[in-house]
């Protein structure tokens, strides 16, 4: 980071310049000033890409119809949340979060702030840390270089930059919102900031005195998911976790071992990066094995915390004793293919993934191998049943799910399988017709 200017603007992306230049058209004919905040200046000064821009304004005019209208300027629609004065929009694939310079109170510790309207300073100062407490006019943003000298930094932040220190702006921040600390934690991880100790230290203070027993159960859900579903910050971020004591505060008798830490590093690149589909999120995978070790009661209390869904509850409780005997079956000397197939046939996606990561080295050969008998799928469907002469019901369902096991266990060549289903209806005595 130069002493006294940094590049910002030309080396942004094309559509951020574009994004920006708008805002700046906007500000222009509305006369407000606008400001570029937060994590874009943070990186922008780190010399790292920026994918998010956060803008603020000050003014007096109706922050819910401002915000609709700069959404219509830049053709895409807003998202406008009146509790906290700021509205969520998209230009070009990046997401923009335009808010009213505003201030905040908490009634009680924990709890969601009151908001109303504020200067800048009190907008930087309401922030979490002073990283994060940076601003730039939008005006110098968009030149070619920017002066440090235009930065608006009343916290310190630059300073903290160069320290690589991550500091908490006053001493009641994880008193009111504890979240913050796990947010510093996955930042502490994605860029590699260390906490100060005087931030340890109020950090440790809000532990202790258990302002994480009064958050909410979707609270702790989305920064739990901020923070273990990146594959960048997954481990260092459980880390933080550990050596915080807060994995004592999300369950009684929970704790992350190193075992878990191990577990979570072995998949995370593939398991993490990877989409779930329909099963559950990434970081309930991560959570699963970090609480590997964990008993079923601890697990299940850590899943009623966070107020699991059914499916992400099954794999946190289950999940572990069900993966766990069939890595032993993998690693058998009396293994069947066959029998760990059929099991396999009954887990997710996101659980096959699991397995397949912790497998090890031989148990993954024979992974693969069950892998490769459950890609066989059948050349006959229900059609070529009827078409000769088979009554329709569900004996076709119950002949064709047989003809498939017989396939994936090499009982029956892909010539033969409408010959083997017909033949098989054959010897169930009535309960299907052959023709």
């Amino acid at each position: 980071m130069s002493a006294d200017r940094v590049s910002v603007y030309a080396s942004l992306p094309a559509a951020i310049r574009e994004l920006l230049e708008r805002s700046r058209e906007f500000a222009r004919r509305r006369s407000l000033e606008f400001y570029v905040v937060g994590g874009f200046v943070r990186d922008r000064l780190l010399g790292l890409p920026a994918a998010d821009v956060d803008l603020v304004w000050v003014g007096d005019l109706d922050p819910a119809e401002l915000s609709a209208e700069y959404a219509q300027h830049l053709g895409s629609a807003s998202s406008f949340r009146p509790a906290f004065l700021t509205a969520a929009c998209e230009f070009a694939g990046i997401q923009v979060d335009l808010g009213r310079a505003r201030a905040e109170t908490y009634r009680e510790p924990a709890a969601l702030p009151d908001v109303r309207p504020g200067t800048l300073a009190e907008d930087l100062g309401r922030r979490d840390f002073a990283v994060n407490a940076m601003a730039w006019p939008l005006t110098a943003a968009l030149a070619p270089e920017a002066s440090v000298s235009s930065l608006i930094d009343p916290c310190g932040g630059r300073a903290d930059l160069e320290s690589g220190v991550l500091r908490v702006l006053h001493a009641a921040s994880f008193i009111d919102d504890p979240t913050r600390i796990l947010r510093g934690l996955e930042l502490c991880a994605r860029r590699d900031f260390r906490l100060s100790k005087e931030t340890q230290e109020l950090a440790h203070a809000s532990i202790r005195a258990g302002r994480f027993a009064r958050l909410s159960a979707a609270r702790l859900r989305n920064e739990l998911a901020r923070l273990f579903s990146n594959p960048r910050t997954a481990v260092g971020g459980a880390r933080g976790v550990r050596s915080l004591e807060i994995d004592k505060e999300l369950a009684s008798g929970f704790r992350i071992d190193e075992q878990g830490l191990v577990r979570l590093g072995l998949f995370s690149k593939e398991v993490l990066a990877a989409s779930a589909g329909a099963g559950p999120p990434a970081w309930v995978v991560a959570l699963t094995l970090l609480a590997w070790e964990s008993s079923p009661a601890v697990r299940g209390s850590l899943a009623d915390r966070l107020g699991l869904g059914r499916r992400a509850r099954d794999l946190l409780v289950e999940g572990p004793p069900r993966l766990r005997h069939l890595l032993d079956r993998l690693a058998a000397v009396d293994w069947s293919v066959m029998e760990v197939a059929r099991a396999c046939a009954e887990l997710s996606a996101i659980e096959l993934r699991v397995l397949r990561s912790l497998a090890g080295r031989e148990a993954g050969a024979r992974m693969a191998e069950v892998e490769e008998r459950m890609s066989i799928g059948l050349g006959i469907g229900g059609d070529d049943l009827l078409a000769a002469g088979v009554t329709a019901g569900p004996m076709i369902r119950l002949a064709l799910d047989r003809t498939l096991e017989a396939r994936r266990a090499g009982e029956v060549g892909a010539e033969a399988e409408l010959e083997f289903a017909l033949d098989w209806l054959r010897k169930q005595n009535g309960k299907g017709d052959a023709g």
